[in-house]
């Protein structure tokens, strides 16, 4: 299923509030997370024809040896994406501080 990332302003704000896209992407890169590498490998050509459509400039390399190819240097760079990264919320990122 496929799921396009258009959040609301309130929600993007209060993602930034509790830095979860800083919490996903340190995990991505310790290689124990969702983003690792590999998982790029769950999307096919028309999600990303679907991004491309989207304006979504696809890398031509990966940027971390062990996150997943679309992980960007702040968050995933991907607007439309698989189901798993889009609901999937892990408990490192639901940790209270």
């Amino acid at each position: 299923m496929l799921r396009i990332n258009i959040g609301s302003p309130n929600t993007l704000q209060k993602i930034k509030e509790i830095r979860l896209t800083h919490e996903c992407k340190q995990c991505a890169l310790s290689g124990e997370s969702c983003c690792r590498r590999g998982i790029e490998n769950k999307y096919n050509g028309v999600i990303l024809l679907i991004n491309k459509l989207l304006g979504v400039k696809l890398p031509a390399r990966r940027l971390y040896p062990d996150g997943c190819y679309f992980l960007g240097p702040e968050r995933c760079i991907l607007v439309a994406r698989e189901i798993i990264c889009v609901d999937y919320l892990c408990r490192r990122g639901l940790r209270p501080d």
